[in-house]
C-alpha cells in the first residue's frame, strides 16, 4: 500500500498543497474544531510565510508525504493518524506535521522542518 493509500497521508497532503498553492481558506477546511476557530485562513497565511521567511521568496518545489504513524505516544482518542508533508525548496527542506481524525480532518499542526 501506498503512502496516498493511507487516509490521514492524503488529508495532510491536500492541506500541504492547498497551502503551496495559496488557498488558505481550503486549507482552513481542512481543520476540526477547536483548531479552525483558533486559526483563521489569514493565521494560516501567516504562518505558511513565517515558516518560508528565511528562504527569500524562494517557492517550494516539492510537496510529499514523507512519514505516517497509526500509532504514537500522544495519540487521542478519536486521531487516525500522524502524518509529516515535506515542502521543500531548492536549498531548503520545510514541511508540515499533523493529526488527523477519524472524520478526516486536522486537529493539530506543528510547522516546521524536520
Amino acid at each position: 500500500m501506498s503512502t496516498l493509500d493511507v487516509e490521514h497521508a492524503a488529508v495532510a497532503l491536500r492541506f500541504a498543497e492547498a497551502l503551496m498553492s495559496g488557498d488558505f481558506r481550503g486549507a482552513h477546511a481542512l481543520l476540526a474544531l477547536p483548531l479552525a476557530a483558533e486559526l483563521s485562513p489569514s493565521d494560516l497565511e501567516i504562518r505558511y510565510n513565517e515558516m518560508l521567511a528565511l528562504y527569500e521568496d524562494v517557492p517550494p518545489v516539492r510537496v510529499e508525504v514523507t512519514g505516517t504513524l497509526e500509532e504514537w505516544s500522544g495519540k487521542q482518542e478519536g486521531d487516525r493518524g500522524w502524518a509529516f508533508v515535506a515542502i521543500d525548496g531548492p536549498n531548503y527542506a520545510e514541511g508540515v506535521a499533523v493529526i488527523v481524525t477519524q472524520e478526516s480532518l486536522i486537529r493539530d499542526v506543528e510547522w516546521g522542518g524536520p
